[in-house]
């Protein structure tokens, strides 16, 4: 009876850890950079489930059904992914707003279908690096100017201040 009760609670902790680590790569395992916050359906209202901690400036509204959801977001997001059943929404892009549907599947018998929305997750790309300049950047082809070692000046100051001297006795 013990070892029951101890795989149930094991089996529910292990699935409590898939759900927290799916948001954390559900939107890189789409090609995306980091996921920002997940919204489910409960009752009349769509609530944030999830939210990455780094990016608690960004503001989401979700309103709607399961079968049609308008959202916005503050700022610009890259993409939005809508899962329904086991599938997820083909379109997955982004901006400032936009209505994430349901996700269509035609079943078995040919019949056209559409899995209700479960959950909508924003997703964001890390901008892109300024483009390179100068000597540093790769295939640069760059005369540089040359740099003067300490005993190179050393002795450019010596023979000076022997020029120095010998004209100074003539």
């Amino acid at each position: 009876m013990k070892l029951g009760i101890y795989a149930i609670v094991l089996l529910v902790l292990a699935t409590a850890a898939m759900a927290s680590s799916d948001f954390k790569t559900e939107c890189t395992n789409k090609g995306f950079d980091f996921s920002i916050a997940k919204y489910e359906k409960s009752g009349s209202s769509w609530n944030e489930v999830e939210r990455n901690s780094l990016f608690s400036s960004y503001q989401f509204t979700v309103s709607g059904s399961l079968k049609d959801a308008d959202w916005t977001a503050d700022p610009s997001v890259a993409g939005v992914l809508v899962k329904g059943g086991t599938e997820y929404h083909p379109d997955v892009s982004g901006g400032t707003s936009g209505t994430a549907y349901c996700v269509n599947y035609t079943n078995p018998g040919g019949q056209y279908n559409c899995h209700a929305i479960s959950h909508i997750t924003f997703c964001g790309d890390y901008p892109p690096p300024p483009p390179c300049t100068g000597c540093n950047c790769p295939g640069a082809n760059c005369n540089p100017v040359p740099e003067f070692s300490p005993i190179t000046l050393f002795v450019a100051v010596a023979i000076a201040g022997l020029g120095l001297a010998y004209f100074r006795k003539h």
